[in-house]
């Protein structure tokens, strides 16, 4: 009788630890799935960013070319 008391409880307890683990199992699913998200996110963003920093860049280049020639006309007004 003690020995299958004994058993029982070890049972039990084996079977509280697959649920547990079971329960981590499903837990690291979903964190691995918010990482994925964040990641898509993160790789979104980033290609956001490289494309406005590409725009800006664009049109530092652009305004600093018409300030040159800006500043061209300018000496040839004053030479006129």
């Amino acid at each position: 009788r003690r020995l299958l008391r004994k058993v029982q409880r070890y049972l039990k307890k084996v079977a509280r630890i697959q649920t547990d683990l079971q329960n981590t199992k499903e837990e690291i699913r979903s964190a691995n799935a918010d990482m994925d998200a964040m990641r898509n996110d993160i790789a979104y963003l980033q290609e956001d960013l490289d494309q406005k920093l590409t725009l800006e860049k664009k049109l530092l280049t652009e305004r600093n070319g018409s300030k040159q020639k800006e500043a061209e006309m300018m000496k040839l007004v004053k030479k006129v």
